[in-house]
């Protein structure tokens, strides 16, 4: 079947108790982000209806993004919930950059 628009990049997050979460999100050398790029990732519940919380990238630079979530900011988050990273450029359109499930390890 051919998909119209952007697929955005599957992924999963694992989220352990008790433990923070941090990840840096790399793109390629030839495609940097521009400065005024915002990168912001979304956790729903599990069939994806509601927001359950989102944190903006703590950093913002040519070479990726990096989240950092506290483990106390994080227990909110269900076992199986969707989450979808959006990625805005200046002059572009919103776009989901990568999407899925998160894991939760030690629950």
């Amino acid at each position: 079947m051919l998909v119209l628009g952007h697929v955005p990049t599957k992924a999963e997050i694992l989220l352990r108790k008790g433990c923070d979460w941090v990840d840096f999100v790399e793109v390629p050398d030839d495609e940097p982000l521009p400065e005024g790029t915002t990168v912001t990732l979304y956790v729903y519940t599990r069939d994806g209806v509601d927001v359950i919380a989102f944190w903006p990238a703590v950093l913002v630079e040519a070479g990726g993004a990096q989240f950092q979530i506290y483990a106390d900011d994080h227990e909110i988050v269900p076992d199986g919930a969707k989450f979808t990273v959006v990625l805005l450029k200046p002059g572009f359109p919103k776009t989901a950059w990568y999407e899925g499930r998160v894991s939760k390890v030690n629950r």
